[in-house]
């Protein structure tokens, strides 16, 4: 399949304002290298961003609060809190500048120029570094997509016996400041987490409450866990959004047709406990839950994304999608 030229923006809104680098009508774009990791688990899905070359007023305005500037010229930066040991090697890195934790908002948006960009992941700093080395600024972001809430969310309330289960676990997605809207279909959320079958949903009310009052003190994550999972339920974040679907299955959204006229790189491949690896241009429409139909191809069929990395520079180097599939329990 032929792709034309590669296209990465990077939306970033901080304390001091909204920036956009490489817009629909910006020339000449600044390099931007991003890789992608998501997984259908309670875990956060993370990305890495460089872009080169920012402004020195853009560097300023994403920086804030400034929490550590270092000249490296004729030094070694030893910092034992995150772990980083820079040495002086060839051409020195002249300076650091290590922004605040959960400083700025990020969406990346990825494509091509003959088929458009698509946001490809959205999430809050969880570090942000400026470097001079030599005559090249080079800005590197660590993104988390709900990861500072949902490590730090921790609910303390009391559920009396009765309680709705959709309402203790919209109570836990609103503590880790997740988008609970999937949440306003609650006959599909009781048939995500019952192992009845002939369940009856069809009120379009929430019906399953708690035998047992519950009181909320620990982790949000686990807790969300502990309660789907004994359901047959599990839950993961994806963009922001929180979801929740019946273990093994995939959300109600169209398949992601996957052949190599769409892309693929090669065959699929076997990977570990009955998965299957596929490897493709960089392609956003390939999510974790989703449903993806292989066609034409060894393994051919229909599984679901259970974890995906993307890596993609505009100007060099990758512009992938590797994918992990499985069989999934029913469509």
């Amino acid at each position: 399949m032929i792709v034309s030229q590669r296209r990465i923006s990077v939306t970033m809104i901080s304390e001091s304002g909204q920036v956009v680098v490489n817009g629909p009508d910006v020339n000449p774009q600044l390099e931007i290298d991003v890789s992608v990791n998501m997984s259908v688990s309670p875990t956060a899905n993370s990305a890495t961003v460089r872009i080169l070359n920012l402004s020195q007023r853009t560097r300023q305005q994403l920086a804030g609060r400034t929490k550590r500037s270092i000249d490296l010229t004729a030094a070694i930066l030893k910092n034992e809190q995150e772990g980083i040991t820079t040495k002086l090697q060839g051409s020195p890195i002249q300076e650091v500048t290590v922004v605040n934790r959960g400083d700025a908002y990020v969406r990346i948006d990825a494509g091509y120029d003959n088929r458009g960009t698509a946001l490809l992941f959205e999430g809050s700093t969880q570090l942000m570094r400026h470097r001079k080395d030599g005559p090249t600024w080079s800005t590197e972001m660590a993104v988390g997509d709900g990861l500072s809430t949902m490590m730090a969310g921790v609910g303390m309330k009391t559920f009396p016996p009765g309680t709705l289960t959709i309402d203790v676990v919209r109570f836990l997605a609103r503590v880790m400041a997740v988008d609970t809207s999937v949440l306003n279909d609650t006959a599909a959320f009781d048939r995500a987490i019952s192992r009845n079958p002939n369940f009856d949903t069809s009120s379009g009310e929430a019906k399953s409450s708690l035998d047992y009052g519950i009181t909320l003190s620990s982790d949000a994550r686990w807790t969300m866990s502990d309660i789907l999972d004994p359901m047959g339920a599990e839950w993961f974040v994806d963009r922001g959004q929180f979801f929740v679907v019946r273990k093994g299955h995939v959300l109600p959204e169209p398949a992601v047709e996957v052949d190599f006229n769409s892309g693929l790189l090669n065959q699929p491949e076997p990977g570990e406990d009955g998965t299957v690896r596929i490897r493709s241009i960089m392609r956003p429409d390939i999510r974790i839950g989703r449903l993806v139909r292989l066609n034409g191809v060894d393994y051919d069929g229909d599984y679901r994304v259970d974890n995906v990395m993307h890596r993609i520079n505009n100007r060099q180097g990758d512009a992938v999608t590797e994918a992990f599939l499985v069989r999934p329990v029913t469509l």
